[in-house]
């Protein structure tokens, strides 16, 4: 590893990226942006669409959720 001012390691030239998306505020956020009343969004492709636009190289996507109360729509 190539050390760079004060002992910090250089930024690499290769950049692989984990993206991590909350299914729920992603949602709320499309509902709000769009109007969707419905999930309408793919993960996969937005994380390449983020990765892309920053000439990053995607590794691995982690989409998580909260599992809703049994008194609750699940919808």
């Amino acid at each position: 590893m190539l050390f760079g001012v004060h002992g910090v390691p250089a930024e690499p030239t290769h950049k692989r990226t984990i993206v991590f998306m909350d299914g729920q505020n992603l949602f709320y956020a499309a509902k709000e942006a769009f109007g969707y009343a419905y999930p309408n969004y793919e993960p996969l492709k937005l994380g390449n669409e983020l990765c892309t636009a920053q000439g990053w190289d995607l590794a691995r996507i982690h989409f998580y959720t909260g599992v809703p109360d049994r008194q609750d729509n699940p919808f």
